[in-house]
């Protein structure tokens, strides 16, 4: 039976061959060397991007997609547009050969090392608050939720994702084929989605013409509960945005 990462196997080793863009990765990469990093790096890639004309370089050819663990059961499904590419994230990936971050055999490997990332010592605050935001709402954050990507290219810049995602509708496409696979497969209780723009693609795609529930105050996707919000750990998030969500969240999921 195929699996959600044979899924990711078969679509993102071709996409991200189509996507590269040479000159920009060795440029990439010799600031990464040089120790540039946060805002600084940032602002390079812009400058860069607009003096060479380049309007996406959404991945690193020799970086691999994000694969995920086995389903266990959880009863939540969380969704965000894309995992991030920081630099010290770059310098730690155990797998930087195309040749062999394909392999089915280095899946496993890959996958434990985001497990650290999303619940270990070195957890990233985007999970930190996702963990904190479930506790809340009386749910263990490791054990009942399932967060997944709508789009598996490692990138930092959210705009530049979403872009390439309304220029691109074969991916697009091929994204909400995987994303059915998943939502087929997990049959969560509830769905949240912590990014503006998968909300607006999902609103568009999967509930185009639904109002929200009179009582639960959200969409309903197949009758399960779809809970649109922002990034938890971004700055369009404030702590009375997070209090709503909570009262809301619970409240919501009293009808389920």
């Amino acid at each position: 039976m195929e699996t959600l990462n044979d899924k990711i196997l078969s679509l993102y080793p071709k996409h991200i061959k189509e996507s590269y863009n040479v000159e920009f990765d060795r440029a990439y990469r010799q600031k990464i060397t040089e120790g540039l990093s946060g805002k600084h790096f940032n602002a390079w890639v812009r400058n860069w991007k607009k003096e060479n004309g380049v309007k996406h370089q959404l991945i690193q050819l020799n970086v691999p997609p994000m694969f995920y663990p086995a389903f266990t059961g959880q009863s939540v499904l969380t969704i965000g547009l894309n995992p991030s590419l920081t630099v010290d994230f770059f310098k730690d990936l155990p797998l930087k050969t195309n040749d062999l971050a394909y392999q089915k055999n280095q899946i496993e490997e890959l996958v434990g090392f985001q497990r650290k990332l999303k619940y270990g010592a070195e957890q990233i605050p985007y999970f930190k608050q996702q963990e904190v935001f479930f506790k809340k709402i009386d749910l263990d954050f490791a054990k009942e939720v399932f967060h997944y990507d709508f789009i598996q290219i490692r990138h930092t810049d959210a705009s530049d994702m979403e872009r390439h995602l309304n220029e691109n509708h074969s991916l697009k496409n091929q994204a909400f084929e995987h994303l059915n696979f998943v939502l087929n497969s997990l049959r969560p209780k509830a769905i949240f989605v912590f990014n503006a723009a998968v909300s607006r693609f999902i609103k568009k795609e999967m509930v185009p013409h639904q109002s929200l529930h009179p009582e639960m105050g959200c969409y309903l996707l197949n009758e399960v509960p779809l809970i649109f919000a922002n990034q938890l750990s971004g700055p369009a998030t404030s702590e009375p945005f997070r209090e709503l969500l909570v009262w809301n969240s619970k409240r919501i999921l009293s009808f389920t």
